[in-house]
């Protein structure tokens, strides 16, 4: 989506060590989260905090997946863990999935209910 949509090609990792993006995608973000209204951005901030992903948080702004599937997403490498070494009932894994959900969820209400009504919201939104 992001390549499509932004022209923004974020490199593939497959380790812990940090990644460099180049500045052209760098600007592009940069732009496209300076044009959010405060709700969008409060939203996308709650996307990519729980999920660690800005491409998740900029898929289900656009629409492009649901919650549901943004949790997937967000929960893949976790869920790949837990195949391997097993759930952790009770404190664990349920409630981290569950309060995934919650929030992505959350976001997502918020980005439909601002793109469908947005003269409702700018009367509360901080000028800049």
């Amino acid at each position: 989506h992001l390549k499509l949509k932004y022209r923004v090609q974020l490199p593939v990792q497959n380790s812990i060590s940090a990644v460099s993006v180049d500045s052209t995608s760098k600007q592009i973000l940069k732009n496209e989260l300076n044009a959010l209204d405060d709700y969008s951005l409060a939203a996308m901030e709650h996307c990519v905090m729980i999920s660690k992903s800005i491409g998740i948080g900029m898929a289900l702004r656009d629409g492009i997946i649901t919650a549901d599937e943004a949790c997937k997403c967000a929960r893949c490498e976790e869920d790949f863990q837990i195949k391997v070494y097993g759930k952790v009932e009770g404190n664990g894994h349920d409630i981290d999935i569950a309060d995934t959900y919650k929030r992505l969820s959350t976001a997502q209400f918020m980005f439909r209910l601002v793109q469908k009504s947005p003269s409702l919201y700018k009367p509360f939104l901080v000028s800049q």
